[in-house]
């Protein structure tokens, strides 16, 4: 498809040249043929256009964006949709949304044609005051990218240098600690919430109401094997598997279709999660039979014409090959404010299983079962949170990254990192008391279950005419009196009678050489300067 946008008329004024852009773009939209409207302020599957308040990182609930402005915005998207699609604009409309902000606060209007590096700067310094630090390196790249538009096209009317970003990629985190992980905002914080759902889970099926059965399943499943929330909602009915591994013995698996690029996939299930996962198939497919009923009705009535749609009540953007999904329900079979319509089809989404473990849903599964928080709040929990919780675990197993990534139905290898929560502190804690005997195939849990049975006393068979010596439960590090106890000292496990005796010694010999006027043998005399850092 040809387009103008890389066109730049010289003979006009930059007020033209920005006009001929947005009348370019609007050509391109019309193109399209989208499901909205050029004038309209609120793409679907797109973004709204809506202002940015001056407290907040919100868009505001009441007004959009100037108009001139938001058909710069508009245009901006067109640009982008045509040369990468990309299924979310979230970075680029706050991008945009800050710099609206920033040009009525630099210059007390939205005009494009005044925009100058303070603006993009001011943008850039609310983004860092406004959003987390992934945040503001996704809206600085977009506000790059903006900037390079509004010089090729010769939008000002001054001379004017791209802005550049300032915000390098940020690495992933080499160390988080426990407490982190577990926080309300941490990878894992949902552990308790995730017992309570097996619990619930683990109920008969006549304590279970419908929505509880259903909910309770998919999240089996996303705990039985790494997969996003959409993966699990789109398995069709049939998609059980069962094959011998090389070395004959019966595995069982879930025929998926991975997102991201990963394409067809088996999700091959460990054998202890495999009764869960068939127990979680068996109530789904209990749950859909009906509506699988009227699917197959309307498949042997070879159903096409939209009439037909409109009789039987199929949700939008519905396709037939979603007959034979496992997930397949009636409308409103799940609402407590509405009939059940038995005559209607539609698959269930990731939007409304959310929103049944969500926090701001008051009467979530975890509030009809009584599971609340020590505040006497209902448990939430992230559907993501499995996927996370289960790479972590695949890691301390000792999977390597190219298993970890085939599991998860993930293309790219180095996206494991985002989902690794072993830090490289807890790993090194384990390979440095690697136990004589360890076999090549055992893990960092065979290491933590023997680090214990195999620990030796360290060699502490050293020249003991002076005390200035550091004892540690691995060794130890020799100084000189004249030298201060070092600050770093991470002292020893005093429970060890062994290391006890030998640092008592040290101490005893630290203070006769005290008492002889040896100079600098007081400091290592006195225990608790020793220990100062330690205790710390």
């Amino acid at each position: 498809m040809k387009n103008n946008f890389d066109v730049v008329d010289k003979n006009r004024n930059p007020l033209e040249r920005l006009d001929n852009y947005i009348t370019d773009a609007k050509k391109i939209f019309e193109r399209f043929k989208f499901p909205f409207h050029w004038e309209e302020n609120k793409w679907n599957g797109f973004c709204t256009f809506k202002s940015l308040k001056d407290e907040d990182s919100k868009p505001n609930k009441l007004t959009y964006m100037n108009e001139k402005f938001c058909d710069f915005s508009k245009a901006i998207i067109i640009h982008k949709h045509i040369l990468n699609p990309s299924k979310s604009y979230t970075a680029l409309i706050a991008a945009l949304r800050l710099l609206e902000f920033s040009l009525n606060k630099k210059c007390n209007c939205a005009d494009v044609c005044l925009i100058n590096e303070d603006v993009f700067d001011y943008a850039y310094q609310r983004a860092k005051k406004l959003y987390k630090r992934n945040t503001v390196f996704q809206i600085s790249v977009n506000l790059e990218k903006i900037s390079e538009i509004i010089f090729q096209k010769g939008f000002l009317n001054k001379h004017y240098f791209c802005w550049k970003n300032k915000t390098r990629q940020p690495s992933p985190e080499l160390y988080e600690s426990f407490e982190c992980l577990i926080s309300p905002e941490g990878k894992l914080s949902g552990l308790k919430s995730i017992e309570a759902l097996a619990a619930i889970f683990a109920k008969d099926d006549c304590l279970l109401s419908e929505q509880d059965l259903f909910t309770s399943s998919v999240f089996a499943l996303l705990m039985c094997a790494p997969s996003r929330i959409t993966e699990i909602l789109s398995l069709p009915f049939d998609c059980e598997l069962c094959s011998e591994d090389h070395n004959g013995v019966m595995r069982y698996g879930l025929r998926l279709f991975s997102l991201k690029g990963y394409g067809a996939n088996i999700k091959w299930i460990p054998t202890i999660m495999v009764p869960i996962a068939k127990k979680a198939i068996m109530r789904l497919k209990k749950l859909s039979e009906n509506a699988r009923k009227l699917a197959k009705e309307l498949e042997c009535n070879n159903f096409e014409n939209k009439s037909s749609a409109i009789k039987y009540g199929l949700a939008k953007g519905f396709k037939p090959e979603q007959f034979n999904a496992l997930c397949l329900q009636h409308k409103y079979c799940f609402s407590s404010k509405r009939k059940t319509d038995y005559f209607s089809l539609r698959v269930a989404n990731a939007v409304e299983f959310n929103n049944d473990i969500s926090c701001y849903n008051k009467n979530n599964i975890f509030a009809r079962h009584k599971y609340y928080d020590s505040e006497n709040k209902s448990l939430f929990v992230n559907s993501h949170q499995a996927r996370h919780l289960l790479n972590t675990i695949a890691y301390l197993g000792g999977m390597t990254d190219f298993d970890i990534a085939r599991w998860s139905g993930r293309k790219n290898v180095s996206q494991n990192n985002s989902y690794n929560h072993v830090s490289q502190e807890h790993a090194m804690d384990f390979m440095e008391n690697i136990p004589e005997g360890l076999s090549e195939n055992d893990t960092l849990l065979d290491l933590k279950n023997n680090k214990e049975e195999c620990v030796k006393e360290p060699d502490l068979d050293f020249d003991q005419s002076h005390g200035a010596f550091m004892i540690m439960d691995n060794g130890y590090c020799e100084h000189d009196y004249a030298m201060a106890p070092c600050g770093k000292y991470p002292g020893f496990d005093k429970n060890n009678k062994f290391l006890k005796e030998k640092f008592e010694y040290l101490i005893k010999t630290s203070d006769k050489d005290s008492s002889s006027g040896v100079y600098g043998a007081d400091k290592w005399a006195n225990e608790e300067l020793i220990f100062k850092t330690c205790k710390l």
